[in-house]
């Protein structure tokens, strides 16, 4: 499951921005969801991340409130750390990504030697 959910992540990102940022949401609420039900806060950098993304929301909110919404996207974001991977196959994902930035990169080359020929 959690495979499937990086992989998309991963696909997501050459698709659409608002995908990714829809998939990655879905994602934290369920991590909120099993740090709460689990009550598990553990990991060396679980404190730092914690005050990282509560200083970044708290001051946005304070100082520039019409980012507020972007603030969240990158706050909240780090709590991607807590998201259990115990078992996850990591050869199996890391050569899936390798070959998907290959196959877009392979796509995308007629689209950077037009722009690069007709815009500089």
């Amino acid at each position: 499951m959690r495979e499937i959910y990086i992989l998309l992540l991963t696909i997501s990102i050459f698709i659409s921005i608002s995908i990714f940022e829809i998939l990655l949401v879905l994602g934290l609420i369920y991590t909120f969801y099993t740090l709460i039900k689990e009550k598990y806060f553990s990991g060396k950098l679980s404190l730092p991340i914690f005050i990282y993304a509560a200083d970044t929301l708290i001051s946005t909110f304070i100082f520039n409130i019409q980012f507020f919404i972007k603030s969240i996207e990158e706050g909240l974001f780090q709590f991607i750390y807590f998201f259990n991977t115990k078992n996850i196959n990591f050869l199996w994902l890391r050569n899936s990504i390798i070959k998907a930035f290959i196959f877009f990169g392979i796509i995308l080359i007629p689209v950077a030697i037009y722009r690069y020929l007709h815009e500089g």
